[in-house]
C-alpha cells in the first residue's frame, strides 16, 4: 500500500540552501513507499514519489560496477554539499568577480584592433560580481575552473 501525503502550503526555505540540515528543520521521514502531492491527489501536482527498494541488488550491484571507474572528486555539487569550507583540497575558491576576470584576460587577444582599458574593465567586473559567494563550487586549479 502507497502512503500519500498531500502538501497544503509550500515552505520558503531560500535561507536554507547550501546549509547542513537536521532535525529541527523537518517533521516527517519517509520510510515506505510514498506519493506527495502539492494540494490535491492529481498527478499533475506530484512533488515527489518514494518506492522503497525499487532496485534490486544485481541492479544495484551492476550499476555500481558500471559507474565506480566515473567517481572522481568534484566540485561541482553546488549547493547541495552544504556549506563551502575555507577550502577545497588544498584549493582556494573562486569568487564570481574572480572568475569574470580570469575569463576576460582569457579571451582578451594580444594584439586587439580596439584598444581596451583593462583597469576600467577589471572595475567594471568588480561592480557587477560583488556577491563573494556566486561562484560556489569553482575552485582555483592552475589555470582551469574546478
Amino acid at each position: 500500500m502507497t502512503k500519500v501525503i498531500i502538501a497544503k502550503s509550500k515552505v520558503d526555505c531560500e535561507h536554507l540552501l547550501g546549509q547542513f540540515l537536521d532535525e529541527s528543520h523537518f517533521d516527517t521521514i519517509i520510510e515506505e513507499d510514498t506519493d506527495c502531492y502539492f494540494q490535491s491527489e492529481d498527478e499533475n501536482n506530484i512533488a515527489f514519489k518514494f518506492r522503497k527498494n525499487y532496485f534490486s541488488k544485481e541492479q544495484q550491484e551492476a550499476a555500481y560496477a558500471g559507474l565506480r571507474e566515473a567517481a572522481t572528486q568534484t566540485q561541482n555539487r553546488g549547493l547541495a554539499a552544504g556549506p563551502k569550507g575555507e577550502k577545497c583540497g588544498g584549493r582556494e575558491w573562486v569568487t564570481e568577480f574572480q572568475l569574470r576576470v580570469l575569463d576576460f584576460i582569457k579571451k582578451e587577444p594580444e594584439n586587439a584592433v580596439i584598444a581596451i582599458n583593462v583597469k576600467e574593465e577589471i572595475e567594471r567586473l568588480r561592480e557587477m560580481y560583488t556577491d563573494t559567494e556566486s561562484a560556489r563550487g569553482m575552485v582555483e586549479f592552475k589555470g582551469q575552473r574546478g
